[in-house]
């Protein structure tokens, strides 16, 4: 999820509660975070019993996907499998939600700036990622 589309980025205070959003089974859905030729990731409100929330990440099939078996099913296969993945450099995926002909992964919402923007702003600045940087993302 590297383009921008020129959206304006969510903040983690857009996901407080008691803030608008679009509601989705136990999820609020607020704005996208980043984009990808698939699908889009929003910041999202998971919202419990007694008060529990927490912030996630919601990425969500793109409208022209959702009716071709075949993309669902890459959807669904990427969610099956990143759920199995455990490891400290890894997002986990946290739920699975079919709202209509809508599909969503939730997933661990990681706050900070994207790769894309960390290598873009080495590249305007003619230098390379420091290795200490590096090897944490890698």
């Amino acid at each position: 999820m590297t383009e921008d589309h020129g959206e304006p980025a969510a903040t983690v205070a857009s996901a407080e509660p008691g803030s608008k959003g679009r509601v989705v089974g136990r999820y609020r859905i607020h704005g996208v975070i980043g984009s990808g030729g698939m699908a889009s990731v929003h910041l999202g409100r998971l919202r419990g019993d007694a008060g529990f929330s927490r912030v996630v990440a919601i990425k969500c099939l793109h409208a022209s996907f959702t009716t071709d078996p075949s993309f669902v099913e890459m959807f669904m296969d990427e969610a099956r499998l990143a759920a199995r993945i455990r490891h400290a450099n890894v997002v986990s995926t946290l739920d699975v939600v079919a709202s209509g002909n809508e599909l969503f992964h939730v997933i661990d919402y990681v706050h900070g700036e994207t790769v894309s923007k960390l290598l873009s702003a080495a590249r305007k600045a003619g230098e390379h990622v420091p290795v200490d940087v590096a090897v944490r993302i890698v």
